[in-house]
């Protein structure tokens, strides 16, 4: 699980199926986080190597290891071919504290 603020929400995001050959995960995390915050259902991604969509597939449970919101990527890489990854990302807000 990876922890990480945006837009001023605490979210955790742990990878089902991780990118084999997109370097930019971190666009893709963000995107995904925007999705999350504003419900939306589907988003197209570019950059300048790259272009794809994002869906949002609903809630899922792996196990003990993790839950939250399944987002699935489809991803078309100029010059290397398709990739695909799959996230789970869940809103941990407010953050843990403390008692003392």
């Amino acid at each position: 699980m990876v922890t990480i603020k945006h837009r001023d929400a605490l979210l955790s995001y742990n990878f089902l199926i991780a990118p084999g050959l997109f370097a930019d995960t971190q666009l893709l995390v963000k995107s995904i986080c925007d999705m999350y915050i504003d419900e939306k259902e589907v988003a197209d991604l570019s950059g300048d190597n790259f272009e794809g969509r994002l869906y949002r597939r609903g809630y899922a449970i792996v196990g003990s290891l993790a839950m939250g919101i399944k987002f699935d990527a489809e991803l078309d890489i100029t010059g290397v071919g398709r990739d695909s990854m799959s996230v789970l990302v869940q809103r941990i807000d407010p953050p843990y504290r403390s008692r003392n």
